[in-house]
């Protein structure tokens, strides 16, 4: 939705990165050496979150993000982390959907 929308990357949420449970510890020191504040995903309950794939969610605030080729580089070259939600280069348009209209971009 529109709340979404912004002008930088990392200037209103945070960057879900999906971590294989063991391995949470060293990816998240990782995660912090490289700017971000990491705040393990919890379910309504309390409870960490886990996707389908028994694996958690972290939350990432890395501040305004500067590089994100170089970001989206460092995140997809770690063992552990499974997927994250920057999706760079892998979409060539956006929906956006507001309480009036649909709004599409395109690349």
């Amino acid at each position: 939705d529109e709340q979404k929308m912004s002008q930088k990357l990392g200037t209103k949420w945070a960057v879900p990165v999906e971590i294989i449970e063991f391995s949470y510890k060293p990816i998240a020191k990782y995660l912090e050496d490289l700017g971000a504040e990491v705040a393990l995903r919890k379910n309504q309950n309390g409870e960490i979150f886990k996707t389908d794939h028994g694996n958690i969610i972290a939350d990432c605030n890395f501040g305004q993000i500067q590089d994100l080729n170089e970001l989206n580089k460092a995140l997809n070259s770690k063992s552990g982390i499974v997927e994250h939600g920057l999706f760079i280069g892998i979409t060539d348009e956006v929906i956006i959907g507001t309480p009036d209209t649909i709004e599409y971009l395109k690349k």
